[in-house]
């Protein structure tokens, strides 16, 4: 278990889970994430309405041995805008932007300096008015590409540790911040 987690006595989630030989599914009645097992990839769903939150790029999960290195790749929606990771210069909306995350106190500093005082790795985002969050616990300086080098593509990672994340599906802001 990880210490940034408060609440660590959830209620078992009455999940239905399939599997095939390609293909294994989770359905809490709320979320459906279908896993891939080759080349790997998570899809999910909202289970109310189907709606996409979020898309694995297909074998852009991964963990580079010589390094330490780990990371995951996503497929930008179309219209999506990111919230949160932290205080950080520049614009509320962290779309475009590459953001690495330690803690620093510059004594002078500009209007897109990065990074300032305190890092959170959480973010929102946010699709035609419905809202996900991503909480990456890993402390080992992460690091969130929000679509700087390509649009299309966000990842998030780490220079070492693990690729733990906790997705919160919305639909609305409160109800993440509630999860």
């Amino acid at each position: 278990k990880s210490g940034a987690i408060v609440n660590s006595e959830y209620e078992p989630v009455n999940a239905g889970i399939y599997d095939s030989e390609t293909i294994s599914y989770i359905d809490t009645g709320e979320i459906l994430v279908m896993i891939l097992k080759s080349p790997f990839q998570v899809v999910v769903f909202r289970s109310t309405d189907y709606s996409l939150v979020m898309v694995d790029i297909p074998g852009a999960t991964g963990w580079d041995t010589d390094n330490g290195y780990i990371f995951s790749s996503k497929f930008g929606l179309e219209n999506e805008h990111f919230f949160g990771l932290g205080l950080a210069g520049g614009a509320v909306d962290r779309k475009g932007r590459f953001i690495t995350q330690f803690n620093t106190d510059y004594g002078a500093y500009g209007e897109f300096t990065m990074p300032l005082y305190t890092s959170f790795p959480f973010y929102y985002g946010i699709t035609n008015g419905a809202s996900y969050g991503v909480f990456f616990d890993n402390p080992a300086k992460p690091f969130f590409d929000m679509g700087s080098s390509n649009p299309n593509v966000t990842s998030f990672g780490a220079f070492a540790g693990e690729l733990d994340y906790y997705l919160m599906t919305g639909p609305k802001p409160a109800d993440v911040a509630a999860a």
